[in-house]
C-alpha cells in the first residue's frame, strides 16, 4: 500500500507523464524547458505541502529562446470566498513570482528581469472531493462562494461557474496590486 501513498511526488510525476505523453520529447532536451521545469516542480511541491493545491495545468509562452508568459494552475477542494481565494492567490503567486525572479538559471530565459507579474497566468479552482466541477445554476445571487481565481494580466478575477459549458461568470476583480494591499491592510 505504500506505493500508492499519495504524495506530492507522485502527483508531480503524474503531471509530468501526462505533459511529455502530450508533447514532443525534444523539450527534455531544451535547456529552458528544463530551468522552467525545475522551478515550476519547486513551486508546485510547495503548494501542495503548504495549502494542499493539487497542480493540473502549467505552460507558458515564448518565442523558444525566450518566455513571455508563464502559466500554473492548481485545484483544491476547500471552499473559497473572495477574501480567502484574495489571501491564498496573493501568498501563492508572490512565491511564484520570487522564485521565478530569483533563480539565476531561468534568468537567461526571461524576456524582462524582474520577470513582472503581468506575465503570470495563475488560477486556482475550486472542485468537488470526486473532481467534479462546482456549479451555481442560479448565477451569483445562489453564489456565497467562488469556483474560479485566476490572475491574467495583472488582474485577479474571482468567478462562478452556472455551467461547465458555459464560461465562468467574473464576481469581482481587483489588480494584483490592489489584492496584495487589501491583504496587508487585513493582516
Amino acid at each position: 500500500m505504500k506505493i500508492f501513498k499519495k504524495s506530492c511526488e507522485m502527483k508531480l510525476l503524474m503531471a509530468f507523464m501526462v505533459f511529455l505523453l502530450t508533447s514532443s520529447c525534444s523539450c527534455l532536451l531544451d535547456p529552458m524547458m528544463k530551468e522552467k521545469l525545475k522551478v515550476y516542480d519547486q513551486h508546485m511541491c510547495r503548494q501542495y505541502s503548504k495549502y494542499k493545491l493539487a497542480p493540473y495545468s502549467f505552460g507558458g509562452g515564448g518565442n523558444g529562446k525566450q518566455l513571455h508568459l508563464l502559466s500554473l494552475g492548481f485545484s483544491t477542494h476547500k471552499k473559497l470566498t473572495i477574501e480567502t481565494a484574495r489571501q491564498l492567490l496573493v501568498d501563492s503567486i508572490t512565491d511564484f513570482h520570487e522564485k521565478v525572479n530569483r533563480s539565476k538559471s531561468l534568468q537567461p530565459y526571461l524576456n524582462e528581469i524582474p520577470f513582472p507579474i503581468s506575465k503570470f497566468n495563475y488560477t486556482i479552482k475550486v472542485v468537488g472531493k470526486d473532481g467534479s466541477w462546482l456549479l451555481f445554476p442560479d448565477g451569483v445571487d445562489d453564489a456565497q462562494h467562488i469556483t474560479f481565481a485566476i490572475l491574467h494580466n495583472g488582474t485577479i478575477f474571482y468567478c462562478i461557474d452556472v455551467d461547465k459549458d458555459k464560461l465562468p461568470i467574473d464576481i469581482h476583480k481587483e489588480t494584483y496590486e490592489e489584492a496584495v494591499a487589501i491583504t496587508l491592510e487585513e493582516n
